[in-house]
């Protein structure tokens, strides 16, 4: 039901009042109960009050204390008695004396309800992080409640820059802007912006300068670099994530598509589009003669790429030194990503099976994981999608 809380009805703010009225006097915890938060322990004391567990075996905790050390900002409505606490663009109210919470002013149930106890207002911990995307389990042994916070990433999407938290359905524009890639950098981004150069741009969005002037694409992250196409020096160009300073690596119509063990692998369009991997640290460029329209991903064994043969494109790999390249999957519209087990590829949306694959890289097998879906970001164990599912590898 799709309810603001400012439009509770009369009959409901006079209940909340009756409840909170009855309900206000002092409750003795019976047993010690602790809270931490990605590891950290939660700090109570008797300013602040100190977790209980309720009648219905729910952990109950200080509001304020709790949510601040959450990183939410909190504040108090004290005529209609409703708590509120904000993170990341997620508004989460909690009445007092009824067993619902309010995500965004989409009303949740709840088995247990919100308190004021010895003039302190309480809330049912894992209702209301919940609706905050985080994970809440119980340490028995130690008798803690232990909190994971959502994992959050920033992405591409729409063409600008995002701040995005899967549990959470949660996105929260940072840029606004005609964005294909970026590098992250230690305090925010650097970004080519076609005709103009490369940009950088704080993590919250509220500082930017320009870099360089100049027509830039492409950006790879590269360890402590970034590395870049330079279309008006014609060339690849890398910049120190600390000093921004800028040298050249390759002269060339050369295009930057992966980073993996400090070599950039780059398609070099001066005539045939070809494979080539450049060796950072010796500044020495290899050409793997293998041409291609695409590279997009490699592991530590593979390059990952299409070719155009016979009106097919196909995906193919070979490995990192560029010897044995082996076709794989016809009709591939896109390589997505690759770990040492598996492959992400996208099939054209004018096939029968299109949609997004996962290839097995030992045993040969594909796997379609859904239509209509894309990823949106892999963190070393498993991927998040654009429907919402996140998929761990084995």
């Amino acid at each position: 039901m799709m309810v603001r809380v400012k439009q509770l009805s009369f009959l409901f703010v006079v209940t909340v009042l009756f409840v909170s009225f009855m309900i206000s006097e002092p409750i003795q915890a019976t047993e010690y109960v602790g809270i931490s938060i990605d590891e950290n322990e939660v700090a109570f004391s008797q300013n602040t009050g100190y977790p209980f567990v309720d009648a219905n075996n729910r952990t109950m905790v200080p509001f304020r204390a709790t949510l601040e050390a959450f990183g939410a900002t909190v504040s108090w409505n004290q005529e209609a008695k409703i708590a509120t606490c904000t993170r990341n663009g997620i508004v989460v109210d909690v009445p007092i004396g009824v067993a619902v919470i309010y995500k965004n002013g989409v009303e949740i149930q709840n088995d247990t309800m919100a308190i004021v106890k010895d003039k302190r207002t309480y809330l049912p911990i894992r209702a209301v992080l919940e609706a905050f995307g985080c994970d809440i389990n119980w340490d028995s042994d130690r008798k803690v409640v232990k909190v994971s916070t959502p994992e959050s990433f920033y992405m591409v999407w729409d063409g600008g820059i995002y701040l995005y938290t899967p549990n959470a359905e949660f996105r929260q524009l940072i840029k606004s802007e005609k964005i294909y890639t970026f590098a992250k950098v230690e305090s925010g981004f650097i970004y080519p912006i076609f005709k103009e150069g490369i940009k950088y741009i704080s993590n919250d969005g509220s500082n930017e300068k320009l870099l360089f002037s100049g027509d830039a694409a492409l950006v790879t992250d590269a360890g402590d670099q970034i590395v870049y196409t330079d279309y008006s020096l014609n060339g690849l160009y890398s910049i120190d994530k600390q000093t921004l300073e800028r040298r050249l690596l390759v002269t060339g119509d050369d295009y930057p598509l992966a980073y993996k063990d400090d070599y950039i692998y780059y398609v070099n369009w001066d005539s045939i589009p070809t494979i080539y991997r450049h060796n950072l640290s010796d500044g020495k460029s290899y050409n793997l003669n293998e041409s291609t329209n695409q590279i997009f991903a490699v592991n530590n064994q593979y390059i990952f790429y299409l070719k155009n043969i016979n009106d097919k494109t196909i995906l193919y790999q070979m490995n990192v030194n560029g010897q044995n390249p082996k076709a794989l999957v016809e009709d591939v519209a896109s390589v997505v990503m690759a770990t040492d087990k598996i492959v992400l590829y996208g099939k054209r949306v004018n096939t029968e099976d299109s949609g997004l694959w996962m290839y097995d890289i030992y045993s040969g097998e594909s796997t379609l994981i859904g239509t209509g879906v894309n990823l949106l970001y892999y963190n070393g164990s498993g991927v998040y999608l654009t429907d919402y599912r996140y998929i761990e590898f084995d």
